[in-house]
């Protein structure tokens, strides 16, 4: 029997956002192709351990026959770099789509530990003496080297391509279809596993982009002659290079998907034609495949890392029954421990109530609810503030638990002080700023920007205005630039930062020439605001108007008023009133004249 795959591969790379194609498809050794039965050594080479692999079911005579035209074909095995000629760059050569508005970019070294050095230097000698790299000077592209570990405890030396990256556009040559090399696959009674040594290096890059996949060591800097793992196009160009290897095999003896070759027959002698043919395209094109990661003639296996064994079909059915049988509620029973589990999130709750018995667990009640809008925005109130801890060492002296925010607590008390039960900060602007919580403060927002003296001014501005009101709190400018983002008004009639530049058209008036002047005559107290710096309700009263904000939230001021010294400071201004209204006059009938 046959094992068939049903799952995609399992490829996973951290080093950057690319998929596994793009980057590494060696990246786990241990998930490479593996048959589903014991292998045989075969010697292929002129050392004892120079060896391949063949499957242990098969008779004498098709071991004969397998072995046969492998050992004819020992030339195509790479025991080191060095046997590899390459893939003849007029063939197939990688070349970098570099786009034409990006900049290079010249990455800093980074520091390394010092078993990071000594991996780096080790990585560095073997690519310089496999002469996959070189030294180069004068490179505007530099990228930094990333050390990863393998799971067997050794260092992998990756290239941080990212800038070389995202100035290349993405290569759209399509990747095979995993489903249907595994329906492919599946169903031959003869199997054969290849893979190439080191399959991306074969390939040469094109010349004028070796200084540009440059890299910085310590002691050198580097580039590299074969084309690198991390590259984000590698992937399609080494799946384009099996699709133009073996265009006449695959989908009939063989299926390639990247790395991973499956050579397919029904019967041995067929076997046999199949593995010659696959062989002399390999010649023809010079690649070699690694021998330690080649088998020859198995009845089936783990294609790129995965098979479905009954284990598998078991838990699966198991896993569909127990979501297809939805748990029933049980009574509860006494002397047994309760327990809840409880999922809270912005906007929904969860919570179970079951009980432990002989080992499995009954639900007792369940609920699961979606919140409402208005319990979505609800603000606990009675939560402690910024305020709390403050007012509590400053009264009473009780420091916080965690001594960092104790010793920041202390430190931050020397700006504040108590008045009356009431929290102030000192200001540079205002002697004593109150300080507020977060929901007084959004009242004195909304009342500022949008109330009776609102203008619907800038975050800054706002910023101020809050400041001259006497009020404050930890994140002021921060909640006011806010405020403005997503106040309506602002942003339907403010100024248009982001709009296209264009040319300034003449606009005609829409008023007639009689009207000209007339909107002058009408405000002579707004001339008198910009001019004299006095409101018209000073003028007419004689004292400042108290803006709404500070009858819903009294300020130092108004909590501290004294109605008698007031009432004095009043009847004395009211003496000098008549002054002030003949200097605003005479300012208004200038600007008049001026205007006219």
């Amino acid at each position: 029997m046959y094992k068939e795959i049903t799952e995609e591969p399992k490829r996973i790379h951290s080093v950057s956002q690319h998929s596994a194609i793009d980057l590494d498809p060696r990246i786990d050794q241990d998930e490479r192709v593996e048959p589903i039965e014991d292998k045989h050594p075969l010697r292929v080479g002129a050392s004892n351990s120079q060896l391949t692999y063949h499957g242990t079911v098969l008779s004498e005579q098709e071991k004969s026959a397998i072995g046969q035209v492998v050992l004819d074909n020992r030339d195509l095995f790479a025991w080191h770099p060095s046997d590899m000629p390459g893939i003849d760059p007029d063939f197939l050569c990688h070349k970098l789509s570099i786009s034409k508005e990006a900049n290079s970019t010249a990455q800093r070294c980074r520091k390394a530990g010092e078993e990071r050095k000594a991996a780096i230097e080790v990585e560095v000698s073997k690519l310089l003496e496999a002469r996959f790299i070189r030294e180069v000077h004068y490179t505007t592209w530099l990228a930094n080297v990333v050390m990863v570990r393998k799971p067997n405890g050794k260092w992998r030396m990756c290239t941080d391509y990212t800038n070389l990256n995202k100035a290349c556009p993405k290569d759209a040559y399509p990747s095979p279809n995993i489903d249907r090399l595994v329906d492919g696959a599946s169903g031959h009674k003869f199997l054969s596993f290849l893979d190439a040594y080191s399959g991306y290096n074969q390939i040469r890059m094109h010349p004028q982009d070796e200084e540009k996949m440059a890299f910085i060591t310590e002691t050198a800097n580097y580039c590299y002659r074969v084309m690198s793992f991390g590259l984000k196009n590698a992937g399609a160009t080494y799946q384009r290079l099996m699709n133009k290897i073996f265009h006449d095999q695959i989908g009939r003896s063989m299926e390639v998907y990247v790395d991973d070759m499956v050579v397919k027959s029904s019967d041995v002698s067929t076997h046999v034609r199949d593995l010659a043919k696959v062989f002399q395209a390999l010649r023809q094109h010079q690649m070699r495949l690694n021998p330690e990661k080649c088998v020859f003639g198995v009845s089936g296996g783990k294609f790129l890392g995965f098979i479905w064994t009954r284990e598998c079909e078991e838990s699966f059915q198991q896993f569909k029954e127990r979501l297809s049988a939805p748990p029933i509620l049980s009574k509860p029973v006494s002397n047994l421990d309760m327990i809840v589990y409880l999922a809270v999130s912005s906007y929904s709750v969860s919570v179970v109530l079951v009980q432990e018995n002989q080992g499995n667990q009954q639900p007792m009640h369940f609920i699961s609810r979606t919140f409402v809008t208005a319990e979505c925005m609800a603000i606990n109130e009675d939560a402690p503030s910024w305020i709390t801890p403050i007012r509590k060492y400053i009264v009473n002296g009780e420091l916080l638990a965690d001594p960092v925010e104790a010793r920041n607590l202390r430190t931050q008390v020397a700006w504040y002080s108590v008045v009356a039960n009431e929290l102030y900060r000192r200001g540079f602007s205002t002697p004593l700023l109150k300080c507020i919580d977060n929901h007084q403060a959004d009242y004195v927002l909304q009342e500022i920007q949008e109330g009776i003296c609102g203008s619907h001014s800038g975050g800054r501005t706002m910023a101020a205005k809050v400041l001259r009101a006497g009020y404050y709190w930890p994140t002021l400018k921060g909640d006011c630039a806010e405020f403005v983002k997503k106040c309506v008004q602002c942003q339907k009639h403010g100024n248009l930062i982001h709009a296209s530049a264009a040319e300034l058209h003449n606009i005609s008036s829409p008023f007639s020439k009689k009207s000209v002047g007339r909107g002058t005559a009408r405000s002579p107290l707004g001339i008198s605001v910009h001019t004299t710096k006095e409101t018209p309700f000073r003028l007419t009263y004689g004292a400042d108007a108290m803006i709404p904000v500070k009858v819903g939230e009294p300020s130092f001021r108004q909590l501290h008023f004294h109605e008698e010294s007031n009432g004095n400071s009043l009847r004395a201004e009211l003496d000098v009133l008549d002054e002030a209204r003949e200097k605003a006059q005479v300012v208004a009938e200038a600007c008049k004249q001026r205007m006219s």
